[in-house]
């Protein structure tokens, strides 16, 4: 009679394990390194909660219209697992938001 053990496999999930993080991942089972700067996830709040829509050909509502594009860019590189692009969009992040410490 042969036994065998009983062998259970399971698939590591990477993502962003800080719970402070804009993109926090509750199922990430180890940090890969994707977290986004809580820094620049307020930032980017800032400007996209205080877009006036009643202006939005105004410089401010330009520049909210920038931050939204390049925070979105981050997010889809993120899940591209694209590290290039994760750093570049992070540096165009913290660029526009004037963000000394991202």
């Amino acid at each position: 009679m042969i036994t065998f053990d009983v062998i259970t496999v399971s698939a590591a999930i990477g993502g962003c394990k800080n719970t402070d993080s804009p993109n926090y991942n509750p199922e990430a089972t180890f940090s890969d390194g994707s977290c986004i700067e809580v820094e620049l996830g307020e930032c980017v709040d800032r400007y996209i909660l205080g877009i006036s829509l009643a202006n939005c050909k105004s410089k401010a509502s330009k520049k909210a219209l920038k931050v939204y594009s390049m925070y979105q860019s981050l997010l889809a590189s993120i899940s591209e697992k694209n590290s290039v692009k994760i750093e570049m969009y992070k540096e165009k992040l913290a660029d526009l938001c004037n963000c000394k410490t991202c």
